[in-house]
Formats: C-alpha cells, structure tokens, sequence
C-alpha cells in the first residue's frame, strides 16, 4: 500500500483519500454508542502511549517540523485559500467553545 501510494497520482491520492473518508463516515454512523466510546478510549490510550515514549527533545522537533510545515504551507496560499482557512479555523474554534460551556 505504502509503495503504491508512492506512485499515485495528486487526483488519485485525492480519491482514495476522499474514498477513505466516506468509509469512516458511514463506519462511524453505524457504530453504537458503546463502539464509539471504545474507539475514542483506544484512542486516547494510544496517544498516551506515543506521548509517554517521547523524549522532550523528540517532542520539541516533533512541534518545530509542524510549524516549518505550516509556515510552508501558508507562504503558498493565494488570499482566497488564506481567507478560507482562518474562516474555518474560526468556526471550529467556536465550535469549541460552545461543546466546552
């Protein structure tokens, strides 16, 4: 799988990752509550698990390679990509503070 998504293409990539999220979409619509509850709690262990085997300094370059990336990634923007994001950003974190009252 991973060497076939080496050779893939951006629109086939783009597919398979849209195919991927419709699955998990229609999973998770039919999961019961007590699935949905095990899933997160997998979950949240697993990242338990991950952040107790890092070192500060694996932590440190783990957050250092995300901000390169994003800085990357907004240098590139066009106005109309920037404007989306933060409006998205915005809403989600809106949405936050409404499920945390």
């Amino acid at each position: 799988m991973k060497e076939a998504g080496l050779n893939e293409t951006f629109p086939q990539a783009e597919l398979r990752i849209l195919e991927q999220a419709e699955c998990e979409t229609t999973h998770r619509a039919t999961e019961t509550q007590e699935e949905s509850q095990a899933r997160r709690r997998w979950h949240a262990e697993y990242l338990e698990f991950q952040r107790a085997a890092e070192t500060p300094e694996h932590s440190h370059v783990q957050r250092q390679q995300n901000v390169e990336y994003l800085a990357s990634q907004r240098a590139t923007e066009i106005p109309e990509q920037s404007q989306v994001r933060r409006l998205q950003r915005a809403t989600y974190m809106a949405s936050q503070r409404y499920r945390n009252s």
